[in-house]
């Protein structure tokens, strides 16, 4: 009985001594649950701010274990959103260098504005692509999923709503006629749709970038927590700009009050400056975030190479 009990006591002794004792995680790694940075911390543990198991942030959901093939359309996805801040920027200075050449060159601005129209469809239709391809493809650690499906209704509902918007104003500025009151009330209502799902989309897509980053070296909503509600109110003030503008229109014309008119159209001239500003601010930091992604993901890439 005594020699039993001494092997039965030694015996965890022994097995514990066999164990391979982990080492402390040496790179960044951001806990999915509470976004606490779980380096320095041992991997077979729990998280130290929410007590969830470390496991659960390295699983394969982890961009960092993503399969190459995966990375590769992400950033093909990314690259479409930096295409598509690109050539709005490109088309924002094309279209103030034609007012310019049009007031100062005798360029007609018939032909200007049937051009910049025609042009708004590459961006839009950059953006939509990328959108819908960063979206739709399996996400590791995609913990957003309601995002995720508000991103891809909401871009789809955007682009067909803006491409109407645009074939409309493609051709009232080619026949050259007025739009009547019906026609002018359908084009308010869908400019009113695509702008608010545009912030929907939009936003949800920043949402969605930003949490399925979670695990990887730069994460943007962990060093700028204040991204999504920079992009909303980008998005936000144009929309609240152009409602103004036809509640004042419908204002001057009830009231047939010119100098109303001339009042407010210049107030609406300083608030439209403002939106342009804040556009031009958040597809500036947009190029910057997107350009960071794609050099980030390409440092996964590399990573994993050498191994």
């Amino acid at each position: 009985m005594e020699e039993n009990t001494y092997d039965l006591a030694t015996e965890p002794d022994e097995v514990v001594s066999d164990e391979v004792e982990l080492e402390p995680l040496d790179f960044d790694l951001i806990c999915v649950h509470c976004e606490y940075n779980l380096r320095g911390v041992l991997p077979d543990g729990d998280c130290p701010e929410c007590g969830a198991a470390i496991a659960d942030s390295l699983g394969e959901r982890t961009l960092r274990f993503a399969p190459n093939e995966y990375l590769e359309v992400l950033k093909s996805g990314l690259y479409f959103l930096l295409l598509s801040f690109v050539l709005s920027l490109f088309l924002m200075v094309m279209g103030f260098a034609g007012g310019l050449a049009s007031a100062g060159m005798g360029v007609g601005p018939k032909s200007i504005q049937l051009i910049m129209s025609v042009a708004m469809v590459l961006p839009l239709a950059a953006h939509v692509f990328g959108a819908l391809k960063t979206v739709t493809v399996h996400q590791y650690n995609a913990d957003a999923p309601r995002a995720q499906k508000t991103a891809k209704v909401g871009t789809i509902i955007y682009a067909a709503t803006a491409l109407f918007s645009m074939v409309l104003g493609v051709v009232l500025v080619a026949s050259s006629t007025m739009p009547t009151a019906g026609v002018a009330i359908v084009s308010g209502v869908v400019d009113v749709v695509s702008g608010i799902a545009s912030v929907v989309a939009y936003y949800s897509l920043i949402y969605y970038i930003c949490k399925f980053q979670t695990g990887m070296p730069f994460s943007p909503h962990m060093k700028y927590p204040w991204l999504p509600k920079f992009v909303l109110i980008t998005y936000i003030v144009p929309i609240v700009i152009g409602l103004l503008a036809l509640l004042f229109l419908g204002v001057s014309a009830a009231t047939g009050s010119g100098g109303l008119f001339i009042g407010l159209g210049v107030v609406m001239g300083i608030l439209g400056l403002a939106a342009g500003v804040l556009f031009l601010l958040s597809a500036i930091f947009s190029i910057m975030l997107y350009i960071r992604l794609r050099r980030t993901i390409a440092d996964i890439q590399s990573v994993q190479g050498a191994f």
